[in-house]
């Protein structure tokens, strides 16, 4: 039997991942399967091997991803050739550059998540890839139905850096079009959007609200706020109007100084997502904004209910985003909108490595686990 390599999360951490050969599967009805170009390595599968997410702080409460066992090879973000494909595989053909959509709910007729093209609000079952069905850690990777596959064309998108538009790049373009839709709300056309958090999904970020919001708008002002000098040197870099080091004692009117109103930002996106990052976004809000919280770094606050209704701000989660959404990033990938940044490449052997770096903070923009460096 042929087997594949893949990294493998057998125990949670510190146990690293082992590197296991597993066999090739063969795909059957309207599975695909895909030679893995890269898998992008995410805080999600940090957390994954961490045994789950910190739901309080005071009681360090975790919850598991759902769907989510082990052992599993984990990597949501993937990119691909295809290899084989099954007999009941249509508008997809071997050799296809495709870029696969992780977040698979139970794909049931009756379910009005499912049925409309929002798998990723499945409440029923989610069976998600570098979760529940094995990801992109390894030279393989068995997709269940060829519609999670996009093609795109190589020679308008590196194959590599495809990878992750599958997440870190299509959560980003779900919570800015959101924001969009926020500042449509209330009519505003000269908006200041805060980013806190410049790794992965910030970097993205920060190009889409360039290149895809900002046309979209009379004015935009991009305040990026991270505690890196290093990552606030690469907002600089990729276009930020204002940068802010965030430090344990913020004096949040300096901040709102950098926004085009005295009185704070329109909409914060949150790419981080605990605790201080949480808390320093609300602040950063002027009355009417939205804070959108897209990060997993996992904890809890403490909210006076009544400063919602008084200071009119609202708190919203991004959970990835939709098929078709994934469908559209890709063309604007393909079109130049963003160019995902990326700063090193692990070995399969070497995952355990590239979480450890990731977790240190020693990552600007993206990593990838690649069978060939």
């Amino acid at each position: 039997m042929s087997t594949y390599r893949a990294a493998q999360i057998v125990e949670p951490a510190p146990a690293p991942l082992q590197t296991k050969q597993l066999p090739i599967p063969t795909p059957k009805g309207e599975e695909v399967l895909i030679k893995v170009i890269a898998g992008g390595v995410c805080h999600t599968d940090l957390h994954e091997w961490q045994a789950g997410y910190e739901m309080s702080t005071k009681t360090k409460m975790k919850a598991l991803h759902p769907g989510f066992h082990y052992p599993v090879t984990p990597g949501h973000e993937v990119s691909g050739i295809v290899e084989k494909i099954g007999e009941g595989v249509h508008d997809l053909s071997v050799n296809d550059h495709v870029v696969v959509y992780a977040w698979i709910g139970c794909g049931e007729a009756d379910c009005d998540r499912c049925s409309k093209g929002r798998e990723n609000y499945c409440e029923r079952k989610r069976r998600e890839i570098g979760f529940y069905y094995n990801g992109g850690y390894g030279e393989y990777c068995l997709v269940p139905h060829y519609k999670y596959c996009v093609k795109f064309d190589p020679q308008k998108l590196n194959p590599e850096k495809a990878c992750v538009l599958g997440c870190s790049a299509l959560t980003t373009f779900t919570a800015i079009k959101r924001a969009y839709n926020r500042l449509k709300e209330h009519n505003i056309e000269r908006a200041t959007i805060g980013l806190i958090g410049i790794g992965g999904l910030g970097v993205m970020a920060l190009q889409l609200l360039k290149n895809y919001l900002k046309p979209k708008l009379e004015q935009l002002k991009i305040v990026c706020l991270d505690k890196h000098e290093s990552k606030l040197e690469l907002a600089k870099e990729q276009g930020a109007d204002e940068v802010v080091l965030v430090k344990d004692h913020m004096d949040i009117q300096s901040v709102k100084t950098k926004c085009l109103h005295p009185t704070g930002a329109d909409v914060v996106i949150d790419l981080v997502n605990n605790p201080s990052t949480a808390t320093l976004g609300i602040d950063m809000l002027r009355a009417g904004g939205s804070l959108l919280e897209v990060g997993l770094m996992g904890g809890s606050i403490d909210l006076p209910l009544p400063s919602l209704i008084l200071k009119v701000f609202s708190i919203e989660g991004i959970y990835v985003g939709s098929l078709p959404d994934l469908k559209e990033l890709v063309k604007l990938a393909e079109q130049g909108a963003i160019q995902p940044v990326i700063d090193r490449k692990y070995d399969i052997d070497e995952a355990t490595q590239a979480l450890k770096d990731l977790e240190a903070g020693k990552i600007q923009g993206r990593c990838l686990i690649v069978s060939q460096k």
